[in-house]
This record gives structure tokens, C-alpha cells and sequence, in this order.
């Protein structure tokens, strides 16, 4: 699923890409327990919530209130949800083609292209997919086009189909095991909430992928990216996902960008174009982990580093580091409970005392050159459902490579800034807009 992808291995060049766009402009995060957003019903089967109870509100303080009582829910308690892992994927609407169509993209900093789910995909079940046959301004980028398909790179190839040699193939390949496969095209999308209107906008229309959710909104520094489309030479960005997952948040681009608070020095990769920043270590109470600090620096092949990706739902940090923060956390705590492949520090909730939040839990924090972020307690500790154990959200990162990711979990109610040209991010923690 999307919170285990880390590195797509596409990446192309793409010398010019024409937008309409001269000012700023803000488009909706919609949460997947609202009822605009495609996985709206499947999170209340999941919950096994009945789909006309539709007042809900979701947050962590409800979820650990739930889960410390163990209370069920009734029509007359809304407030009380079990909390799922899906309820960090925040979609925007994107209306694609003339006349336009409703389709969905999770907004992803750590992916280079805009795909979305097209006609003729197998299995699509239920998903609002694009039917390009129907748009009068569908076009599919030629594999001639050198700008726009670099077949030199590897993962875009000319078709080989007999009567259709000149589209442009994409294959996306993701380390969890996904892949998203199609043809590179282009068309007019629109974005509410301002019907702001991009023209000969370049995306991937996929036909071939095993996922079960809307497309992909990518945001890195790819020239493919949404900011780099919308502004080519000023992409700048920011978000912020507010803890009451309910609520619908905004994503701010150009000179709407909410560019305020810390600032975080971000490194460029002459080749990945992810968000690797600047850390010094990490900390547990204020203290640095016992780990090298060359472990969080990025390498020349890219694979060790720090970087940000609002797709990847849990913090994870490479197994050198990790190892470090669970023997600093021994060392308060004693020996952690692995609860399964994925959270293997955890703790009785009789430790910390019967309620949630009143008695502190340790206090996690990534260190940067000047300034500590520290994580909101409720972003850090999570109660499993059917054990009482608290559950530190950061896990060991997948495969055997070296990078670390801060998640979009660990982000709740922190104001994300880019700032790509200046490579620059800012971080401020804050009470995050939000709308219904």
C-alpha cells in the first residue's frame, strides 16, 4: 500500500510544460472519513459503522478514549471510532478532460507524476477512473516527443503493441512491491474549490496496477510534479493536516504557500527529486540517540538520507537508527513488546497510567542544525485495539537500504512549507485550517 512506497524508479526530464496559472491558488485535502472522498465507505465497513451514521469525528484522543474503555459504538456516540491505517490518505478531486470528469489523487510528495486510474483497468471495481475516449482534449504524448519521453532513462519505452508504436509508456515500480503502468498523456484538469484550469497538463494514465485506491498526486521536485506544472519556475507549496480527521484541510500553491515558521535546509540529489533534509539525529527526552550522524545524511546514490513524503503514513527510520531508538527507549522504559512486523516498540498501557494523555510518554524529537521538532505525543503513541499496548508509530524502514522518511502521521497539525528554488521547508506547528 501507498504509506510503504518510498521510491518510485521513474524518473524522466521535461524541458517545458505550459500552465495557465499567474497567481496563487488552494485546493482541497479531503479525508477518507468524509463523504467526498472515494474511501468514505470503506473505512466504515472497516469499522463496521453503519453508512447513513455519516456525523462522525475522528482523532486520536476519541480513538485512545475508545480503545482504554473499550466501548462499542452506539447510533448515540459518534465520537468514539476505531482509528484505521487508511485515515491518512487525503485525496484531492481532480476534474480531468472536456467535458470534465470527477477523478481522485492522494497527494504525495515522494512521487515524481500525477497518475490517475483510466479506463480499460482491469478490476477498477467502484473507483472514479477517467475515461479518456470521452474527453475531446485527451492526447497521448508520442515517443518521439524527447522532452516529454526520455526513452534513454530506462522506464519509459515506446509501445510495442503492432498498431500503436508511437505512445509513450510508463512503468512505475515502488519498493513496496506496486507498480503503476500506462500511457504518459495530457489534457485540460481543473481543481476546486477555484476551477483554477490547467491546460495541456502531462500525467500518467494508468491501465495496469494492482492498487485499490485513487490515483497518485505527485508533488516531489520532478518536473512532472503538480508544482512544477502549475509553476515551473517558482513551485512552491505548502499543507497542513489538521489531527480531527474529519475536517477537509487545503493544499496552498504559489503565493498562497503558508511559508512560516522553522526552517529546515533541503538537500538536492542530482537525480532523486525527493525532499532530503538536513538532520543532525534524532532524540528521546531531549537526548541524542547513540547513532552516527552520518546515517541521516544523503548519499550520492541517494539511499541514506532524511527525507519528508507526505505518502508514507508511519515515520520510519533505517535499521542502524532504529536499533539506537529502541535502546534509548529501553533504557526508560525496559525491554519493548514487538507487536507485529511493523510496530515493534511497544509497551502495556498500565506503564504510562489508565488514561490518555495524563501521564507523559517519552517525548521523540528530530534534530536539525538550530532547532529540535518535536512530535505531539498523540502523533508518536498508538493504542492497538486488541492488546492494551501503546505502540510507538515509527517503524523500521523496508527492505535493506539506509533512508529514513518523517511520515505524514507524525505531522498531524504542522504546517508544511516547500520552498523548492530556495531549498528551503518550514515547519510550524499550528491549529491547521479546515473546512467541512
Amino acid at each position: 500500500m501507498l504509506h510503504n512506497i518510498l521510491f518510485p524508479v521513474l524518473f524522466y526530464y521535461v524541458t517545458s510544460l505550459t500552465s495557465s496559472r499567474g497567481d496563487g491558488f488552494t485546493a482541497s485535502l479531503i479525508p477518507p472519513i468524509s463523504p467526498r472522498s472515494p474511501f468514505y465507505s470503506q473505512i466504515l465497513a472497516a469499522n463496521k459503522i453503519p453508512i447513513t451514521l455519516t456525523n462522525i469525528t475522528l482523532n486520536r484522543t476519541h480513538y485512545q478514549k475508545w480503545v482504554q474503555t473499550k466501548r462499542t459504538i452506539s447510533k448515540n456516540d459518534y465520537d468514539d471510532v476505531v482509528y484505521k491505517k487508511d485515515a491518512y490518505y487525503f485525496v484531492t478531486e481532480l476534474y480531468i478532460g472536456d467535458p470534465v470528469q470527477l477523478v481522485y489523487g492522494i497527494f504525495d510528495t515522494g512521487s515524481d507524476i500525477v497518475w490517475v486510474q483510466c479506463e480499460g483497468r482491469a478490476g477498477k471495481g467502484n473507483l472514479a477512473y477517467y475515461n479518456q475516449s470521452k474527453s475531446s482534449s485527451y492526447k497521448v504524448v508520442d515517443c518521439k516527443d524527447s522532452n516529454r519521453c526520455q526513452t534513454n532513462r530506462g522506464d519509459l519505452s515506446c509501445s510495442t503493441n503492432p498498431s500503436d508504436n508511437t505512445s509513450c509508456i510508463y512503468s512505475i515500480g515502488y519498493l513496496s512491491g506496486d507498480y503503476s503502468k500506462g500511457v504518459i498523456s495530457s489534457d485540460i484538469i481543473s481543481l476546486k474549490p477555484n476551477w483554477e484550469v490547467l491546460q495541456d497538463f502531462v500525467f500518467g494514465c494508468s491501465n495496469d496496477n494492482p492498487l485499490h485506491h485513487a490515483g497518485i498526486l505527485g508533488a516531489s521536485n520532478s518536473v512532472y510534479s503538480m508544482p512544477k506544472q502549475i509553476y515551473p519556475d517558482d513551485p512552491k507549496f505548502s499543507y497542513c493536516i489538521s489531527g480531527i480527521s474529519t475536517k477537509t484541510n487545503f493544499v496552498k500553491f504559489g503565493i498562497d504557500a503558508n511559508l512560516t515558521g522553522h526552517t529546515v535546509k533541503i538537500l538536492q540529489h542530482p537525480r532523486l527529486k525527493y525532499y532530503y533534509m538536513d538532520v543532525s539525529g534524532v532524540q528521546v527526552n531531549g537526548i541524542d540517540i547513540k547513532v552516527d550522524p552520518s546515517i541521516f545524511a544523503m548519499a550520492p546514490d541517494g539511499l541514506t538520507g532524511f527525507v519528508i513524503d507526505s505518502g508514507y503514513g508511519l515515520t520510519s527510520l533505517s535499521s542502524v537508527a532504529f536499533d539506537a531508538l529502541k535502546d534509548s527507549l529501553y533504557q526508560i522504559l525496559g525491554p519493548a513488546t514487538i507487536y507485529n512486523s511493523v510496530f515493534e516498540i511497544c509497551y502495556p498501557g498500565s506503564k504510562f497510567g489508565t488514561f490518555w494523555p495524563y501521564k507523559p510518554r517519552p517525548k521523540i524529537g528530530i534534530r536539525f542544525r538550530d532547532w529540535v521538532l518535536e512530535l505531539e505525543e498523540s502523533n508518536v503513541w498508538h493504542i492497538t485495539g486488541s492488546t492494551n499496548l501503546e505502540c510507538l508509530q515509527v517503524q523500521r524502514t523496508l527492505k535493506l537500504n539506509n533512508i529514513s522518511v518523517l511520515g505524514a502521521e507524525q505531522l498531524f497539525d504542522v504546517n508544511v512549507g516547500h520552498d523548492p528554488i530556495n531549498n528551503l521547508l518550514y515547519l510550524q506547528p499550528m491549529d491547521c485550517p479546515t473546512g467541512n
